[in-house]
């Protein structure tokens, strides 16, 4: 069965910006211009003032520069309720097109590693100093792999308070609420800082019934759910003290716990009553972190180590004659890791100092799972030691400052390698290369090369067997939607995986436009035996994976095995080019900042990123940035043709990979009140029919572009002075209203024919819509 999507645009654009990205690189070039060296007096040749100020000592130290900065003012432009709120914030700054998922970035506190991000996740924005963002080359200096992008939180010395935030919404559409609840106590002083904090979430299911879903089979709509409802629990403390003048410890306790459940339709049991089918998962997880920190000499050491214990339960109901059973896996996981990093300077050339670090580290982890599926009971143990040891070294090649080969003006390499050893994988390797060169002042060009091998995780390897009927589908086969049961768990024949990767990337500060600043940047990746999720069952797939699937005799999908693969081989390229621009009006204090070398950079715009914004008063903030897929291939096995994402084929249930894609991001602030918006656009693709069959299946599937906005208002009190000498318990208050896609748009599919399958109905696609969120924040 089908239906006509009414929400289908029949717009399609494809823009060809290659030219566009070439030409800021060659305009970098071409306006990167000798800077002239100052005169002794502190001026330069042209009589203008040259300012000099010491680096901030919490800062990274590193000669590339920061590609975006804000200040504790800037930091409240954002509205954030945490650091976390703020970090999702800039993620269009912190995302990589490196590594296997583009993940998290590094974070650093004060310029030193962490036991882990929880240690600050829940500060209060307001205990910011200063925000660093840099590129995925200043990772090695701290012993992570060059695919993490680094963040480093800068804490004011002295800062105290008690935070309470409440927050509810959900769609517009009505049939889910999610409220949440925080309260946060933070003192940071002399001798360190104490944090404590706890967060509740809770938010109700939708059912296919309250979006309308056509169904293939009566009286479904009402016993499924297009998302679970949700409770979440999280307690959080952070102990940090100095154990003298230069050794800092830091200890971290958190615990998690997660339930969900979910509905996936009717069973009807001898007794002829109709029962709902359901699964719930119940997750907790519980870790303790330490962090000792010190200096001897030049030299930083950081200390870290974890033990953490992660178990998972999950009961699925099936519809199993003459009544339903509940099938049900239990996975449990210990870690334990510690991990020492020491870096500082070795020699000292004509250009500049010689920094090395160099990171060893052990972890331990245990795994255990247990399941009972239709009675039969499977169990699995698996323990893994993982030994690290990872070095990298700088060396400084040309340098403006000293006067060595002036005319290249600063000029340096790095060289990294690592070793790691896993007990049940043997021997893997990592190693790389880079190059940082900034010609001139406002122009930076950095290029790496990184290679490594990786191992599939215990998860991967042996998390217990789960099958989940009813879920809905589309059979690229028989061109229509279905019914099946989805299976889920580990592989224990997953393989080792080989990753080279290549990143080119250009920065230019325009100096007659202050805070405009502009970046390129291009990425090459490529992999053998690359580690996956199972992709959507199209054609090419079902014919690598014929024993994944399981149909019946008259060719019906049935199940779908969905654990983990290793595809044969994969290769992409990835070229974008970045605008930002930040302007501040009135009150410019605190505005001047310290660059990486030591010297404040005038006009602060933060080299190819947002820029450096401070200070009161009025200030606009805007960030365009335009990626272009250039290329995007998987060979699945061998004797099958390559699948080509850009070009008829795909691996997720969205289609393929998007040719373009535009984000955009903009902000306005003007003394305490704020406004924020974020709009994203990716280009539309289509996956290829099958051409062994006939009517709808052979027909190729389209998936339209996709345009969302979120916009965020917000109004800090404390900045309103009128309205606090009126109403004082409006101190340290905030408003804030939330809209994510405002337009409520929702990507739509259709076949040859113009009509939608089932699976590709909105509600599927996209079951919350346009949502909007209301928040009351107080700082004590």
């Amino acid at each position: 069965m089908q239906i006509r999507n009414v929400r289908h645009t029949t717009y399609k654009n494809r823009l060809l910006e290659l030219a566009g990205v070439g030409l800021i690189g060659l305009a970098s070039a071409g306006h990167a211009q000798p800077v002239e060296q100052p005169s002794e007096s502190g001026a330069d040749s042209a009589g203008d003032i040259v300012v000099t100020a010491l680096r901030i000592k919490e800062s990274v130290e590193t000669d590339i520069a920061p590609e975006l900065e804000l200040d504790s003012e800037a930091v409240a432009s954002y509205g954030a309720s945490n650091f976390a709120d703020l970090l999702a914030q800039i993620s269009t700054q912190t995302r990589t097109g490196r590594g296997r998922d583009g993940g998290a970035p590094v974070v650093l506190v004060n310029g030193r590693r962490v036991s882990d991000f929880s240690e600050v996740r829940d500060f209060p924005p307001e205990a910011l100093l200063r925000v660093e963002t840099f590129p995925e080359e200043v990772a090695l200096k701290y012993g992570y792999s060059a695919d993490q992008r680094v963040v480093n939180f800068i804490l004011k010395p002295e800062f105290a308070a008690y935070t309470g935030e409440i927050e509810y919404g959900g769609p517009m559409s009505g049939a889910r609420g999610d409220g949440q609840f925080q309260a946060t106590i933070l003192k940071i002083g002399k001798t360190g800082r104490t944090n404590l904090s706890a967060r509740y979430n809770r938010a109700s299911a939708i059912f296919e019934s309250e979006r309308d879903i056509v169904q293939s089979a009566p009286d479904l709509a009402e016993n499924r759910t297009l998302l679970p409802s949700t409770e979440q629990i999280q307690l959080n403390s952070v102990v940090n003290r100095s154990l003298g003048d230069t050794i800092g410890a830091t200890l971290n306790l958190k615990f998690d716990q997660t339930e969900s459940k979910s509905a996936f339709g009717l069973s009807t049991p001898a007794s002829g009553v109709p029962l709902r089918l359901g699964q719930d998962v119940l997750t907790h997880s519980a870790s303790v972190g330490l962090t000792v920190d010190g200096n001897i000499g030049k030299w930083q050491w950081t200390g870290t180590g974890t033990l953490g214990l992660e178990t998972s339960r999950t009961r699925t109901d099936q519809t199993i004659s003459p009544a339903p059973t509940r099938d049900t896996a239990f996975s449990r996981q210990f870690i334990a890791n510690t991990a020492l990093l020491v870096s500082g300077p070795v020699a000292d050339l004509p250009a500049g100092t010689v920094t090395a670090s160099l990171r060893a580290g052990f972890e331990r982890r245990g795994f255990r799972s247990t399941s009972i599926r239709g009675g039969t009971a499977q169990q699995a143990r698996l323990g893994r030691n993982d030994n690290t040891t990872r070095a990298s070294i700088d060396i400084p090649l040309a340098s403006r400052a000293r006067s060595v080969a002036q005319p290249l003006g600063d000029l340096s390499i790095n060289v990294n390698a690592g070793y790691r050893y896993l007990d049940d994988f043997g021997w893997l390797t990592s190693y790389g290369t880079g190059l940082n060169w900034s010609p001139a002042r406002n122009f930076q060009f950095t290029a790496s090369l990184a290679a490594a091998q990786g191992a599939p995780s215990q998860q991967q390897l042996s998390n217990p067997l789960v099958v989940t009927p009813g879920i809905s589908v589309y059979d690229y086969a028989r061109g229509a939607s279905a019914l099946v049961a989805i299976i889920g768990g580990g592989n224990p024949f997953l393989r080792t995986e080989k990753t080279r990767d290549l990143k080119i990337e250009a920065s230019y500060d325009i100096p007659k436009f202050d805070g405009l600043s502009l970046r390129t940047t291009y990425y090459r990746n490529r992999s053998a035996n690359p580690l996956s999720g199972f992709p959507e069952l199209t054609s090419d797939i079902e014919r690598a994976f014929p024993g994944r699937v399981v149909r019946g005799a008259d060719g019906q999908l049935l199940s779908i095995d969905r654990r983990a693969i290793n595809y044969l081989a994969t290769s992409s390229d990835e070229a974008s080019w970045e605008i930002n621009f930040t302007k501040q009006v009135g009150d410019v204090r605190g505005r001047q900042g310290f660059g990486a070398g030591g010297n404040a950079r005038p006009g602060g715009g933060g080299r190819g990123g947002s820029g450096r914004l401070g200070g009161a008063g009025k200030r606009i903030q805007l960030s365009l940035k335009h990626t272009i897929k250039l290329r995007d291939q998987i060979r699945i096995a061998r004797g099958i043709p390559s699948l080509d994402l850009l070009n008829g084929s795909a691996t997720g249930a969205f289609g393929g990979t998007p040719e373009q894609q535009v984000d955009f991001e903009g902000g306005w602030y003007n003394n305490g009140l704020g406004m924020r918006i974020n709009a994203n656009w990716q280009s539309g693709t289509s996956v290829k029919g099958n051409p062994l069959a006939t009517g709808a299946a052979a027909t190729p599937l389209r998936f339209s572009p996709l345009a969302t906005i979120n916009v965020r208002l917000f109004i800090n009190f404390d900045q309103r002075k009128r309205l606090i000498n009126d109403m004082p318990f409006l101190k340290g208050s905030r408003l804030r209203l939330r809209i994510n896609n405002i337009t409520d748009s929702v990507r739509s599919v259709h076949d040859g024919t113009g009509m939608s399958p089932l699976r590709y109905q909105p509600g599927y696609l996209d079951p919350l819509g346009r949502t909007i969120e209301l928040s009351v924040r107080k700082l004590f």
